[in-house]
């Protein structure tokens, strides 16, 4: 092969490669979420019982917490959440956010931003953020995300249906 073709394609290759290191070009995934029947303080209570059960710690978590606005944002991490072939070398990787979630009577809005990747070694190392969310993990992070406000809705439910007994 001439090698100037060869250096052609190298460049086309590599440049092809490096596509999917980009940051990701949504910075944040916003869904607003139907609760029919319960009050903005119906929600803000499940919401934090929620918090409670799903991370390690609702007071660690919580980073403002407006019960009168209906308005709580917090920190959260969950497993990251490959698939496939994907999840060689990634088992042990975080998925780092921040979580708001904004409520109203029968609807609440969860934003979630700071998106970011952690793994072992960089989670005891004080000085060491979570690297971005690539282009190419989105795939993989937005239906985790979007899971999460779906499991947010059934436990709202679920704690009406406590309140009842």
């Amino acid at each position: 092969m001439n090698p100037i073709k060869f250096a052609v394609l190298a460049v086309f290759l590599a440049l092809i490669g490096c596509a999917g290191m980009q940051p990701a070009k949504e910075s944040s995934i916003e869904s607003v979420i139907e609760v029919p029947g319960h009050t903005k303080d119906q929600i803000y209570t499940a919401t934090k019982i929620w918090i409670a059960e799903n991370f390690r710690s609702a007071k660690a978590v919580i980073e403002n917490d407006d019960k009168e606005s209906g308005r709580i944002i917090g920190n959260g991490r969950i497993k990251y959440p490959c698939s496939g072939f994907s999840c060689l070398g990634q088992s042990d990787w975080t998925l780092d956010f921040t979580m708001r979630v904004d409520m109203k009577d029968q609807k609440m809005k969860l934003t979630f931003s700071n998106l970011g990747i952690s793994w072992p070694y960089s989670q005891s190392a004080p000085s060491a953020d979570h690297l971005p969310v690539r282009e190419d993990q989105m795939s993989d992070v937005r239906p985790a995300l979007i899971k999460l406000g779906d499991e947010l809705r059934a436990a709202i439910d679920k704690e009406q249906t406590k309140a009842n007994w």
